[in-house]
């Protein structure tokens, strides 16, 4: 059919788009979709035709998508629009906005837009609106039940499937609750069951976390918060709940609704708990298995079962607390092993061990790191292969007897044995395919060739999956034959279609565990019905067995090559040091390169002379870890302190180190297996989180007394105020009133000095430090000058001594706010029955470090009271009004400054307060 012009604008203009355009089928398939839809998704536009429109959502909103549909193909709503999460490519589902309607030409099809939603806060503002549709959706779907259930005859046989999940909404101004019937059968409550929404947090919450949740909840502490807690169900028992909880603000950012998700989550603790019980009986059932089983923490024996005791000929408990390795594993293997329990092998692999009677046998061995009574520890399953491989024996015999087939291949290794084998047996059968390849992948169901011989020639090598394929059945069964049809017993096959294979035959290909590692395959392009299946086996088994054997060493060389590189990688990138020192000649066999970095001196030098590792320690830690150390080498297996160290730069540094001994039969120490690391940092960070934990503590201490008090000090005189008013007004008497008027500017006045003194320390614990310089003599006189028109200033005499000082430098705010509490303190508390009373400031000191001496001779301190004057609202003297923060002040702002205080008194005679402060210049 010719496109017409107007048909090619509108694909060019689809195909320019931002946004994806599709259409779907009456079935919700995808008809169409334009090439944004790759830039959104990732996936390909033609692998999207033909599959559903609910495959291309993230798993979460499937049902979601699944109502929208439902909502257009019934006729609900001729258009609508939604927004999803899609899957990606990428693994990471995009937001969407989708906007779709019906097509009036073609009944029963639906086209629509699809929008990006990149804002991210946009998403998360959207999983609350989905939140909220699902209540609506839900309240839905209750009555489409309902609806359902009375139209069966008989209730009593409806099945209906186990609750675990349902939502709520609480909106906070209105304490208005909405909670969805799935969430009240959760708790065991009827749909239409009435649940008392002023208790109703107070009943279900569990006691221990009600306080939390609700905080967490009114003050919006997350703005998604997500926890477990446990509510009451309705038989009295608690369910542990997941719960995902989103907060509506309003303006002013306060809490007005909050809707959530609660999932019961109880199963999966009692299937915790199952777990725990599960290990214990672990040793139980490891006493029935056929396998020698043995669990080990660092090479010593926690539990060997029966079966590993007759196969070692021991007896019940010799085993525990031994090392296997040492005591069984013949010389030539301890490497190997030792190797493979620092690596953290799993197996299997084969060696041979030896029984308490000093016979040999070979044995399989496979490990895993499992969690054994709370610890981590390996788990080694031991099989003895003496059978398997006598029976080896035998089949190699049998190979042996047609060394003439073998005499193409027997001179080659690698890569030449297999191109000269897959050649041989290419012509040997007259095959237009033969090729070897080796089993890949995760789920062991791929194949990589290894040499491909087609056609009278090597080609290149490729990979493809056994799934359905007779490569499938080889592998599983061992061998498999077709000598024609093949084609048509696995029609999905797509290299037999391709190649138009007709007969086949393919072996697998073992290790020396016997277990397949790969596959050796002939295929025909016509039927080779001249060959029987024995003789075709009978072939095949002379080349599988030295394939099998060759691929193993070919894959094992690439293990041993990756291993080595681990092992260095390792050695050489840790962060720590470790070494191996031969405790019989007192020498150092191996000290990783990170001993010149920790020690910073060069490790070779230890390897000539071990006695370096001591002279290093710190001198006062140095005894100390010799006794611990020599008290650890008489029969602990491990060692592990903390000393000092001075390095080579002269550089102190704490280190933690570790040390593992290894026993001989005679419990003699053959070698200590060491590893340390710098922990300086470490120390430092731990130092300054102790120093802040006492801040923390202090802090909070402060701040409850300073509550208690701010409400009581602040309260009192509003409430004399309040009250002499309320009297002012039923006064008649003017001179009375004036009275009043008098108390009611006393109350005022105390309170404004409170508030002064919060405002003082405020400014004190927030305030960065301004330094400037410091001149005393105008400092004092402004204190004196604010408080000159005190009454109690009038009668006393000011004594000024402050010695000249060139540069010192201080914040002027602070000084000025210590030396007016501590000149209005005296003041305040003068004597009056002092003949002449007196305030004498002192100032003296150098230009780093100055001192100030304020004195007087008035009411004096009691003292029982001199240890805690400087505490936060702690008053000695109840004769004088007072907030009990003035001292406090002195003392926090002074800190603040780097200097110190200290106070001398004696009742009815003076107080000399004495301040040093440093030069902040």
């Amino acid at each position: 059919m010719k496109v017409s012009l107007n048909e090619n604008e509108i694909k060019q203009l689809l195909n320019t788009l931002c946004e994806v355009v599709f259409q779907l089928d009456t079935w919700g398939r995808w008809q169409f979709v334009n090439p944004a839809w790759e830039k959104v998704t990732g996936f390909p536009v033609e692998s999207m035709i033909g599959k559903m429109f609910v495959d291309a959502l993230y798993v979460d909103d499937v049902i979601g998508g699944h109502r929208f549909l439902d909502n257009l193909f019934k006729g609900k709503k001729e258009s609508g629009h939604k927004r999803l999460r899609l899957r990606t490519q990428w693994n990471k589902p995009v937001w969407v906005e989708i906007r779709a309607s019906k097509l009036e030409q073609e009944p029963g099809v639906i086209s629509g837009l699809i929008t990006e939603i990149k804002n991210t806060q946009t998403q998360e503002i959207d999983e609350l609106e989905l939140l909220l549709q699902q209540i609506e959706e839900d309240n839905q779907v209750v009555y489409e039940t309902q609806t359902l259930e009375n139209t069966l005859v008989d209730k009593n046989t409806a099945r209906t499937a186990e609750v675990r999940k349902g939502v709520f909404d609480w909106k906070v101004n209105e304490n208005r609750f909405y909670f969805s019937p799935q969430w009240k059968k959760m708790l065991g409550y009827a749909p239409e069951e009435l649940i008392d929404r002023e208790v109703i947090w107070k009943t279900l919450l569990h006691p221990e976390e009600r306080k939390q949740v609700l905080h967490k909840y009114i003050q919006r502490i997350d703005r998604v918060f997500d926890n477990e807690l446990r509510l009451l169900h309705k038989n009295g028992n608690y369910l542990y709940v997941r719960s995902k909880v989103y907060s509506v603000l309003d303006e002013e950012g306060k809490v007005q609704r909050i809707v959530g998700l609660h999932e019961d989550v109880t199963q999966t603790r009692k299937l915790e708990q199952r777990l725990n019980e599960c290990e214990q009986r672990y040793k139980y059932l490891s006493d029935l298995m056929e396998e020698g089983v043995f669990i080990h923490e660092r090479g010593l024996v926690l539990h060997a079962n029966q079966a590993l005791l007759e196969m070692l000929g021991c007896r019940e408990g010799e085993l525990l607390g031994e090392n296997l390795i040492l005591k069984f594993v013949p010389d030539t293997w301890q490497s190997l092993v030792y190797e493979a329990v620092h690596k953290g092998w799993e197996g299997p692999y084969e060696i041979e061990l030896r029984r308490k009677d000093n016979t040999l046998f070979p044995a399989e061995i496979r490990a895993k790191q499992v969690y054994y009574a709370g610890e981590q520890v390996r788990v080694v399953a031991i099989r003895d292969l003496s059978l398997q491989k006598a029976e080896k024996a035998k089949r190699q015999e049998r190979e042996n007897t047609i060394k003439q087939i073998q005499v193409g291949v027997a001179a080659k290794v690698g890569d030449k044995f297999f191109e000269s084998m897959v050649s041989q047996l290419a012509t040997l059968l007259q095959a237009d395919h033969v090729y070897v390849g080796r089993i890949i992948g995760e789920t062991k169901d791929q194949i990589k060739t290894i040499s491909y011989y087609r056609d009278q020639h090597f080609t290149e090598n490729f990979e493809y999956s056994i799934v359905d394929t007779p490569c499938g059945d080889a592998l599983c069964q061992g061998f498999c034959f077709y000598s024609n049809g093949v084609d048509k017993v696995y029609p999905e096959d797509e290299l037999l279609k391709s190649f138009k294979i007709k007969a086949y035959i393919g072996t697998s290909l073992f290790d020396s565990n016997n277990q397949p590692i790969g596959i050796l395959v002939a295929m025909f392009t016509k039927p080779i019905d001249h060959r029987t299946e024995a003789e075709a086996e009978a072939l095949f088994q002379i080349f599988s067995s030295r394939a099998g054997a060759e691929l193993e060493r070919k894959l094992t060389e690439q293990l041993v090559r990756t291993s080595e590189e681990k092992f260095r990688n390792l050695v050489e990138n840790i962060s720590g040091v470790f070494w191996i020192k031969n405790i019989t000649h007192n020498c150092i066999e191996y000290i990783s390169p990170q001993f010149d970095h920790v020690w910073d001196f060069d490790r070779n030098k230890l390897y000539e002379d071990i006695r370096y590792f001591s002279k290093f320690i710190h001198p006062d830690d140095r005894e100390r870890v010799r006794k611990e150390y020599h008290i650890a080498s008489f029969g602990c297996k491990t060692f592990s302190t903390e000393y000092r160290i001075i390095g080579g730069k002269n550089k102190e540094k704490t280190v933690w180190a570790k040390s593992t001994f290894y026993y001989s039969r005679a419990e003699h120490i053959l070698r200590e297996f060491g590893y340390a690391e710098d922990i300086t940092q470490r120390k430092v960070y731990e130092e300054a989180i102790k120093d802040h934990n006492v801040q923390l503590e202090k802090a909070n201490q402060e701040l409850d007394n300073f509550v208690y008090s701010v409400s009581h000090d602040l309260r009192a005189p509003l409430t004399s105020a309040i009250g002499l008013i309320t009297l002012a007004k039923e006064e008649p008497d003017h001179e009375q009133i004036k009275e009043y008027l008098l108390y009611q500017e006393k109350c005022l006045g105390k309170l404004d000095n409170f508030i002064q003194d919060i405002l003082n320390y405020s400014r004190n614990s927030r305030m960065k430090l301004v330094p400037e310089r410091i001149t005393f003599p105008v400092l004092v006189n402004e204190v004196f000058e604010q408080l000159k028109y005190s009454n109690e200033g009038q009668q006393i005499r000011k004594e000024i001594a402050i010695q000249p000082l060139e540069e010192f430098y201080s914040d002027y705010r602070r000084l000025f706010i210590i030396l007016n509490n501590l000149i209005s303190n005296a003041i305040r508390f003068s004597n009056p029955y002092a003949k002449e009373p007196y305030v004498k400031i002192t100032v003296k000191g150098t230009n780093e470090y100055v001192w100030m001496e304020i004195e007087d001779n008035g009411q004096g301190i009691a003292e029982r009271h001199l240890q805690k004057i400087f505490e936060m609202f702690y008053r000695a003297s109840e004769n004088k009004p007072g907030s009990g923060l003035g001292l406090y002040i002195v003392k926090e702002t002074v800190g603040k400054l780097k200097g110190k205080v200290g106070v001398t008194s004696r009742l009815g005679e003076f107080t000399r307060f004495t301040i040093g402060l440093p030069n902040l210049k």
